[in-house]
């Protein structure tokens, strides 16, 4: 029974079991009760047919237990409705005394004190039963708070038709992010690259230069993931590559440094953990209800009110998508099905319409990854083609250097000719062989012509060497033009194999340009089949959105459509209106928040409560401490985060806030549930206007009572007893061989008297006579750990050893 609790009643969302799942010799000696206990939550109640017992006894005849399996939903954590709690009175009647308690041996005792609990509607019993149950401890007597910590957004926000994909589907996020973090235009990273001249330079991207919103950002920067080819990379390789003021090569080695900014500017890296933060707060959040705004025993079905979501926020997807596959991809589909065709590819085709690909490939994948698609990295498709531009010049560069080291040998063998006309003769030969591929005739030539003629091969050697020095420094970006360069400076006038003999074959190139074509082929392919699958799967939800009546369910559609494109982790907030009765009292517990603090401002002398407040449980709360973290950075970046506000209900006027220390005198009054509500405000509340945010954090406390009823733990020889929590252990003051009863109270006064001494701290003697004793020594640690002593004699044998030094 235990082990079946823990795995089915945490988390919130319980995992529910229809009784007709059990098996069929269970039915024959159960009668199932379903029980709901109006929010939502189930309670199954299975009680043994009376036919197992025995007539005598009143005893089961089996070892079945009385509570066959329970499943609790605390998802909202109200309790049951009068119709419910009748259904339970008729159920747990006098006669079976609510005994619960008769289970196998080894499994959980659960007693009638649970089901008392939930009869008499004593909810923090019944919570506190539970819990001692999964937290193996019993819970401790006291009042309880409930904290809820959200963030309420500016729900008046127009759409532009110039807004990104994201931003249309939630602009309400986006307005908020842009209040949190640096402007675009101040976040930046350098880009380091070598120009033709062999300078560097070196120039800022910006997020504005990106083309992303802040909601973008907060998909696309990734802090813990800046791997090569992220999407943020692609874009800013992009920007460089494109920007027609530093056209740079093709084929330039691009260094990104993401820790540089210009003057006056933020680095990505320096945004890195605002963005961590935010991503932590609003991504693994839900949106706001109206049930989050009232008190856990208030809430329920009905309470919820009506999520209100406008479809024109999801249906957009389906009709913008739709525009880029009928005008970019689908025609360059058709383009490369006709250069691919079964009998294999037509190359001349695809080299001289290589460059219209690329660019419109990467320009598809560039618009389509602002929806959050898989398979629309582009970077790959510019390191491609750079590749296969470096591969042509570096084929140049080597003609270039062979021919300059043949340049070489002929200036050195021309500079000293022989004065003997035959052997002159001969190394005018031997000197043609090094620039020419073709042999003099020497018929009828003197000397001198046979010279004339080398002189002016070497003439034409030279021009041709300067061409392919040229094309190594070319400036043109189109693979399609360099290569045509190149082809013509080897067939063209002064064609190659005039000068050289070791052939320059281009078909490496054209076949690493035949697997480009192809790799951009497969991927318009995938492309368009994902987005067949995505219009199918719109259409249906949309369709099915216009046909369902339930508001509840058609947010559910929205939802499902929306994270179809942007994926699973896209936020979509919902909006809400607030009855008026909830309405009103949230407006006076607002009206009156500063009033909550007026006892740590006034009395304590707090003069920041809510600070202490978030800093303390930002220690034990991890998005807390997310939270804490925007505090600080937006004001290191020059944004502003909204002020934390809290209110408390049930409002009361008077009342202080029970978040930190309030008097004794209010703790009668506060004897009950109680909601303690802080939240980031866009800007006053509004009763009137349609609320939308997200609930950040969520937690309870119990207030302890100022007295506990305590027991005795004592061994019992049973199979499931277990130890206790917490043991004295005591040792005879005296050697007598027995123990004294007095010994033992006066051990646990002794002990209990110590452990109020050292309960109290510094700061609770400055108000006292004994702070003219302050600064006392406080030890972190202790000479021998086996005690608590504070052992500075130690010091003196130290001491000793030196001066025996």
């Amino acid at each position: 029974m235990r082990r079946l609790l823990k795995t089915n009643m945490f988390p919130s969302t319980a995992t529910y079991s229809s009784p007709s799942k059990l098996e069929a010799s269970d039915h024959k000696l159960w009668s199932d009760e379903f029980l709901e206990l109006g929010n939502g939550s189930l309670f199954y109640v299975y009680k043994q047919d009376p036919s197992v017992y025995d007539t005598t006894t009143m005893k089961p005849t089996t070892k079945q237990p009385l509570i066959k399996q329970i499943y609790l939903n605390r998802k909202i954590g109200v309790g049951p409705k009068d119709l419910e709690m009748r259904i339970i009175r008729n159920r747990v009647s006098p006669n079976s005394d609510g005994d619960f308690t008769h289970l196998e041996e080894g499994t959980l005792e659960f007693d009638s004190a649970h089901t008392y609990a939930v009869v008499r509607q004593v909810y923090d019993m019944w919570r506190g039963t539970i819990d001692s149950i999964m937290q193996e401890q019993e819970a401790g007597s006291g009042f309880g708070l409930t904290h809820r910590v959200a963030v309420h957004f500016n729900t008046d926000v127009t759409v532009h038709n110039s807004d990104t994909p994201r931003v249309k589907a939630e602009p309400v996020v986006n307005q908020w992010l842009s209040g949190q973090l640096p402007s675009p235009e101040k976040i930046a990273c350098q880009v380091t690259y070598l120009k033709a001249n062999n300078e560097l330079e070196n120039v800022f991207v910006t997020q504005a230069d990106l083309g992303l919103a802040p909601l973008d950002m907060l998909y696309i920067f990734n802090p813990d993931n800046l791997e090569a080819r992220s999407e943020l990379e692609d874009r800013v390789r992009l920007y460089v590559m494109q920007n027609p003021e530093l056209a740079p090569q093709p084929d330039t080695v691009l260094k990104i440094s993401y820790t540089i900014a210009d003057t006056n500017q933020f680095s990505f890296f320096e945004i890195a953990p605002l963005i961590r933060s935010l991503r932590a707060l609003l991504l693994r959040s839900r949106p706001l209800r109206p049930t989050d705004m009232m008190l856990p025993t208030e809430a329920s079905i009905e309470a919820s009110g009506v999520m209100q979501l406008e479809k024109s926020r999801v249906a957009f997807l389906e009709t913008d998508l739709k525009a880029i596959n009928n005008a970019k991809l689908q025609p360059l589909l058709t383009q490369l099905t006709n250069v691919f065709p079964a009998e294999g590819p037509i190359t001349e085709t695809i080299l001289a319409n290589i460059d219209n690909y690329i660019e419109t490939m990467i320009d598809i994948c560039k618009t389509l990854s602002l929806y959050g698609l898989q398979q629309t990295g582009f970077g790959i498709f510019l390191e491609t083609k750079g590749g296969i531009y470096k591969n042509l010049r570096q084929l140049s560069e080597e003609i270039k250097k062979r021919w300059q080291g043949r340049l070489d040998e002929y200036n050195a063998l021309i500079t000293h000719l022989p004065l003997e006309d035959r052997e002159r003769i001969s190394v005018l030969l031997k000197a043609e062989q090094l620039i020419s591929t073709s042999s003099l005739d020497l018929a009828d030539k003197t000397i001198a012509q046979i010279q004339a003629e080398v002189e002016a091969k070497k003439a034409q050697f030279d021009t041709k060497r300067s061409l392919f020095e040229g094309f190594s420094k070319t400036t043109k970006t189109k693979l399609y033009q360099v290569l045509n360069d190149f082809n013509t400076l080897l067939i063209g006038p002064l064609p190659y194999t005039d000068f050289d003999s070791q052939p320059v074959l281009l078909t490496d190139i054209h076949k690493a340009v035949t697997i480009l074509a192809q790799d951009i082929y497969t991927r318009a392919q995938q492309l368009a089949n994902n987005l067949s699958k995505l219009f199918d799967g719109i259409k249906s939800k949309l369709d099915e959105y216009d046909l369902q009546a339930d508001r509840d369910k058609q947010l559910l559609l929205l939802t499902d459509a929306a994270k179809a494109v942007f994926g699973e982790e896209f936020l979509l907030v919902p909006s809400f209106l607030l009855s008026e009765k909830q309405g009103n009292e949230l407006a006076k517990a607002y009206t009156s928040k500063e009033s909550l603090l007026d006892h740590q401002k006034t009395i304590v002398g707090n003069s920041f409560p809510i600070d202490d407040w978030l800093y303390g449980v930002a220690r034990v709360r991890e998005k807390m401490h997310h939270l804490e973290n925007l505090l600080f950075l937006t004001e290191a970046l020059q944004t502003k985060l909204p002020d934390l506000q809290p209110i408390q209900l049930p409002f009361e006027t008077g009342v202080p806030w029970l978040a930190l220390e309030f008097p004794e005198a209010a703790l009668e009054k506060m004897k009950r549930e109680n909601l303690l509500y802080t939240s980031l405000y866009a800007g006053d509340f509004n009763q009137m206007k349609n609320q939308s945010g997200l609930l950040l954090d969520e937690w309870t406390e119990v207030i302890p009572a100022k007295t506990e009823t305590t027991g005795i733990t004592f061994h019992f020889d049973k199979p499931n007893s277990e130890p206790p929590q917490t043991i004295l252990l005591a040792t005879p003051p005296k050697i007598s061989g027995a123990w004294q009863w007095q010994d033992l109270v006066d051990t646990l006064h002794s002990t209990l008297d110590r452990a109020r001494i050292r309960g109290v701290e510094p700061q609770q003697l400055d108000k006292t006579d004994l702070s003219v004793f302050l600064p006392a020594t406080i030890l972190a640690t202790t000479w021998r750990p086996i005690t608590i002593a504070t052992d500075l004699a130690i010091v003196n044998d130290f001491i000793n050893k030196v001066d025996n030094l």
